[in-house]
């Protein structure tokens, strides 16, 4: 029997389950992304290079279309935040502008796992897939069975970052407890760097900081400083108006003192690279008299203890605790109405309604001080005296308003009758010794506070 001839019609499209392609397709636009981390003289010559080679690569490279250098320079692979390039060239792939990225390894790429094989997946579900080469590690994306290995890889990249991060953390610690601090003096004020790296005060803007503080001892609040320091025509170290936190952070810096405290923040995590305030979580180190200070040490004491004192709404850390209100009302006011109502849905039920202090006044006559007429010698039986008083009485709240046409911020409470009905005994707090309320009215002024009456509002 004859042998069928076979032939063989080779795909057109890029496809994965196809393997490796990037040395077999023709006519295919091809890029290029190169990173270095740091701006240092010997990164920005492989930067170079990366550029000039992957270019030439491209160009001279039969069935390869040039379709652009994507490039960052200082900038870290542990995140894709601030790579800009890098987020241009995956936008264009996603656009279909791209059938392929080349790079030089993993670690330029990314420096983060979970960022590279979610940026590789993403390209290979384009239709057409894009596909990325890793020139070092020999592995083209498009070939389903390299993930395996470029997963492994790329945690290797990813500890390997790590491991630079702990070393640089490890360094700049040894440097602190040597006294020696990792400072900018560009983005301070009043000090400017020396020829061998020693602190200078700037002449000119230490006045602003001597300001600061003198009107501050002087007791004006950070606020008034602020708007002040802006009438002047002053401006903070960046060049910007002066507000109440950049006050108050001038007036907490130990630096003008001549102090230094370093390692107030800290970065957790190496992958996102930012700083949090370092509350515990690491050791700090503090140097006294590290440098030759702008104001004295009695004038930052006394502001120190001003500033704890009398904390500031405006940019303070830890916020003044509110002011409670003190109890001020009558030891009674949690007693209520006890009376049986009459009317009403709840006819038949306890009131239970609080009670609202009315005071009267009233002016007693013919009241006759017998020690007072004793002591002067004067006659008991033709003397009289007249005296003011007051007494307070408590009413059921069962139906309080406001009376038409008062001010709101002269209301008075309305108090009706309440519905425990007319007999006065009804509605009335019983009280042990209850004196009479006409006790009162004929002036027996012996009558202790604790025994007077105090009634319902039907009393």
């Amino acid at each position: 029997m004859t042998q069928k001839k076979v032939e063989v019609i080779p795909a057109t499209k890029r496809s994965v389950h196809n393997g490796g392609q990037l040395k077999v397709q023709s006519n295919i636009r091809v890029a290029a992304y190169c990173r270095v981390s740091t701006g240092d003289e010997s990164q920005q010559t492989s930067y170079t290079t990366q550029k000039a080679f992957y270019t030439n690569l491209i160009t001279n490279k039969p069935g390869w279309r040039f379709a652009g250098i994507y490039a960052d320079e200082a900038k870290s692979g542990t995140s894709r935040e601030h790579r800009e390039d890098f987020n241009r060239m995956m936008a264009d792939a996603l656009d279909g502008k791209l059938d392929y990225i080349v790079t030089k390894s993993i670690s330029r790429f990314a420096r983060n796992t979970v960022d590279t094989l979610n940026c590789v997946r993403q390209l290979r579900q384009q239709n057409p897939p894009v596909g990325v080469y890793f020139e070092k590690e020999n592995i083209d994306t498009l070939d389903a069975t390299g993930e395996l290995i470029l997963t492994i890889l790329s945690a290797l990249a990813q500890d390997e970052s790590r491991s630079i991060s702990d070393n640089i953390r490890w360094s700049i610690q040894k440097n602190f407890q040597a006294g020696k601090p990792k400072i900018d003096l560009n983005r301070m004020l009043g000090y400017d760097k020396g020829e061998n790296g020693e602190w200078v005060i700037n002449p000119e803007q230490a006045k602003t900081v001597r300001y600061i503080f003198e009107r501050y001892v002087c007791g004006q609040t950070a606020n008034r400083i602020a708007k002040e320091l802006n009438e002047l025509g002053r401006k903070t170290v960046n060049k910007k108006n002066w507000s109440a936190s950049s006050v108050l952070t001038v007036l907490r810096n130990e630096k003008y003192v001549g102090d230094i405290e370093m390692q107030k923040t800290i970065t957790k995590d190496f992958l996102t690279h930012r700083s949090t305030i370092n509350k515990g979580e690491a050791p700090r180190y503090y140097v006294e008299n590290h440098h030759v200070g702008i104001i004295d040490r009695s004038t930052w004491d006394k502001a120190q203890t001003m500033l704890y004192e009398k904390p500031s709404k405006v940019g303070d850390s830890v916020p003044a605790q509110k002011k409670k209100r003190g109890y001020t009302g009558s030891p009674f006011g949690n007693l209520v109405c006890g009376a049986v109502l009459e009317h009403g849905e709840r006819a038949g039920k306890e009131c239970g309604e609080g009670f609202f202090r009315v005071t009267y006044t009233g002016v007693a006559t013919g009241y006759t001080d017998d020690r007072s007429l004793a002591a002067t010698g004067g006659d008991m039986d033709i003397y009289l005296e007249k005296y003011a008083y007051a007494y307070p009485v408590w009413r059921c709240k069962q139906k309080m308003g406001k009376r038409e046409g008062e001010k709101p911020d002269r209301m008075a409470h309305r108090i009706r009758s309440c519905t425990a009905g007319k007999n006065t005994g009804d509605c009335r707090m019983p009280r042990e010794k209850q004196p009479m309320k006409d006790a009162l009215r004929k002036a027996s002024m012996n009558v202790p506070w604790n025994r007077v009456l105090w009634k319902c509002c039907t009393a």
